[in-house]
């Protein structure tokens, strides 16, 4: 009988600590959503713009034959950072495909 009681408190023991288990994930849900907010929405905000211009590819085609007649030296500069813009991208693009995934979950 003993043995029996003993069984049953574990039971409940587990019940109450899943309950409370879950209620901290819930917890540190909020508190991670609330300060991912804003670098989220950014996040949101750039991937809504590459979206865009992946559709309209002749507006930046456009930006840029501009620039070359405008300034084709200052053009070289810009191409080198505009190069190690599209790097720094290529290699976090998985990181902030994975973040999104998972905050669309919620």
């Amino acid at each position: 009988m003993s043995r029996l009681t003993r069984d049953q408190e574990l039971a409940q023991r587990k019940v109450r600590l899943q309950a409370r288990i879950t209620e901290q994930r819930r917890a540190l849900s909020l508190q991670v959503q609330g300060s991912l907010a804003r670098p989220l929405a950014w996040a949101d905000k750039v991937s809504t713009a590459g979206r865009w211009l992946r559709a309209h590819p002749a507006i930046p085609a456009g930006v840029l034959a501009a620039l070359v007649a405008w300034r084709p030296k200052g053009l070289l500069g810009w191409a080198g950072k505009g190069l190690w813009l599209w790097r720094t991208w290529r290699k976090v693009q998985p990181l902030v495909q994975t973040v999104m995934k998972n905050n669309t979950k919620h």
